[in-house]
């Protein structure tokens, strides 16, 4: 699956990366399970009305409208 990702430029946006998540996360040297990771990073979201949702590499792209 890793060698898919990596075929794939690393499209971290729209590649299921259901089975490799746990690899990703001890690349990064972090012990904590990934849902742990994006249930932090999701919980210390913050925007205004001057928030760009569509600036590259924004995890605001990664949202569910």
């Amino acid at each position: 699956m890793a060698k898919f990702f990596k075929e794939g430029e690393y499209d971290r946006k729209d590649f299921d990366i259901k089975e490799i998540r746990n690899d990703i996360m001890g690349i990064i040297g972090s012990s904590k399970p990934w849902e742990v990771a994006i249930g932090q990073v999701i919980g210390n979201m913050h925007w205004n009305n001057a928030t760009d949702f569509n600036k590259d590499e924004s995890i605001f792209l990664y949202r569910k409208i």
